[in-house]
């Protein structure tokens, strides 16, 4: 059992105020009552202020948290409207870092899909750069998005600035006067994304939370585009380009991970018939590879100058013996029977194939499609029209019913077509397409590999009625005339094997979510 002493040491300071209060009374005589009294209702104000002092140092903990909250929601904020950019130009979330953020938004939207392109190109294995659809309007968008909703840049300044008109540091996005974010970094590695923000409630004074996202923001596959859209007129790329004053009745679509205005050569609003319903579009949607030769095709060498197609089938021929005069001299030599030739069949698409040399015709002879009939060229060599032949006259026939493709090298001196005959180099493969003098053509021609151009023409119709998708357009003379007509769909031309494709991203949902100590 404890004693007394020991129960005693175990009394509070204040028990042991009391019993001296007490032992106090008890031996004083007249005005104790009073000292007592004074000194335990200075007792009760103490144990009241401490009661005070802790009821607020919880309010200010309970006020704290909860600015914090506010300040995590915030950051999140920022988060979600920098995640909703990205949604709107899935380039953007490719960058390495967010100084290439401020690069492109100083280059501004003349810029833009260039800048982009090289983001896009850097992330890919790809050959090509990458989707680039967005006009200039659209452009200066991402830009203003990317300057106020991200990086907080304030109008006509640059990140070099260091503070905003109104006085808030430079950086940071108001949401309202006293919530507020800043992009603390950014960073892509091998397809994740990782977003880091600072939320801020209350003023410079206030309380801030910082976090850090991870998220998919990769390059992903191809898929492919409309292709019941209608074909351009021209499609080319952005190299070795001259176009005067020849117009196209149609949209013009160039290759290229440029913008229009840094492309040299570039065509230009007078190139188009009508310029308030035609384009001028600069796509990284790469042009299809040409088809290779199929299983069953026909050969035809030399000149198809006359030609029809599909050929006819011919009948037999008998053997005709020798003729001899009476004194034996030969007059009409032998002529062996001749067996019946059927005529071209079609495979099982209903298309005739052909291989042939070139299109290297002059003068006035046509090359004929019959009705109805879909014939493809696959050519060896260049294609070169002059004088007045018609290819594919008939006025039953569209530019669908005839296909022609150049040939292109594959690898050195190999050919995708073969030369047979022809020179490698200046006679194969297909690096010219010209459509001179004053015959119409009517066809879809895709030389990716070739220089092109048409001559003659009218002030409303061209001499080309299809699509021609080459490297090159060459002027051909320096009027103002109409030289291609554009006609027909990607389907028509590219059929359900062939198609048109464009990349695509993911921009995935937020994988991991972690708060960081504020710097």
């Amino acid at each position: 059992m404890f004693n007394n002493n020991q129960i005693s040491n175990k009394k509070s300071f204040g028990t042991k105020f009391l019993y001296g209060l007490f032992a106090l009374n008890k031996h004083s005589q007249k005005g104790t009552t009073l000292v007592v009294a004074t000194v335990m209702g200075m007792m009760v104000i103490g144990a009241a202020g401490l009661a005070m002092a802790k009821a607020n140092s919880e309010k200010t903990n309970t006020i704290a948290d909860e600015q914090t909250k506010q300040a995590i929601a915030v950051a999140e904020t920022g988060i979600s409207r920098i995640q909703g950019l990205f949604i709107q130009e899935p380039r953007l979330a490719l960058a390495l870092n967010k100084e290439q953020w401020q690069e492109i938004v100083n280059d501004g939207a003349d810029k833009l899909d260039g800048n982009l392109n090289e983001l896009a190109d850097s992330a890919s294995t790809q050959t090509s750069c990458n989707s680039n659809q967005g006009t200039n309007s659209k452009a200066q968008q991402v830009i203003d998005s990317l300057q106020a909703q991200v990086l907080g840049i304030p109008d006509n300044n640059t990140m070099g600035d260091t503070t905003q008109d109104s006085g808030t540091p430079q950086g940071w996005v108001s949401l309202d006067d006293k919530r507020q974010y800043q992009l603390i970094s950014y960073g892509n590695n091998d397809g994740i994304g990782t977003l880091a923000i600072l939320g801020k409630v209350g003023g410079n004074n206030g309380s801030m939370a910082r976090i850090k996202v991870e998220f998919d923001a990769s390059l992903g596959g191809s898929t492919a585009a409309d292709n019941t859209k209608e074909v351009p007129g021209l499609w080319i790329t952005d190299v070795g380009n001259d176009w005067a004053r020849d117009k196209v009745n149609g949209d013009i679509k160039i290759f290229s991970c440029k913008t229009l205005s840094q492309i040299t050569g570039a065509p230009d609003e007078g190139n188009l018939y009508d310029e308030d319903d035609q384009s001028i579009s600069v796509s990284s949607e790469a042009m299809p590879d040409t088809p290779n030769l199929p299983s069953s095709y026909y050969t035809v060498e030399g000149s198809v100058s006359g030609m029809t197609f599909p050929r006819n089938g011919t009948p037999a021929v008998p053997a005709k013996e020798a003729v001899y005069s009476k004194k034996g001299d030969l007059i009409t030599p032998a002529v062996p029977a001749i067996p019946a030739s059927q005529g071209d069949a079609p495979d099982a698409k209903g298309y005739y194939h052909y291989l042939i040399d070139n299109l290297d015709i002059n003068g006035g002879s046509n090359v004929t499609i019959k009705d109805n009939a879909k014939v493809i060229f696959y050519v060896r060599g260049n294609i070169n029209l002059s004088g007045n032949p018609d290819i594919n006259p008939s006025a039953v026939n569209t530019s669908a019913n005839l296909q022609i493709y150049g040939n292109t090298y594959t690898q050195g001196n190999k050919t995708k077509y073969g030369c047979g005959s022809l020179a490698v180099g200046s006679q194969c493969p297909t690096l010219q397409a010209h459509f001179n003098g004053t015959g119409t053509v009517k066809a879809f021609v895709h030389a990716p590999a070739a220089v092109g151009s048409v001559n003659g023409g009218g002030n409303t119709n061209g001499n080309f009625k299809g699509s021609m998708w080459i490297k090159s357009w060459d002027s051909s003379s320096g009027n103002s005339k109409v030289k291609v007509d554009a006609v027909g769909t990607y389907s028509q031309y590219l059929g359900s094997d062939k198609r048109v494709t464009k990349n695509t991203y993911t921009i995935g949902n937020i994988s991991n979510w972690q708060r960081e100590k504020v710097q």
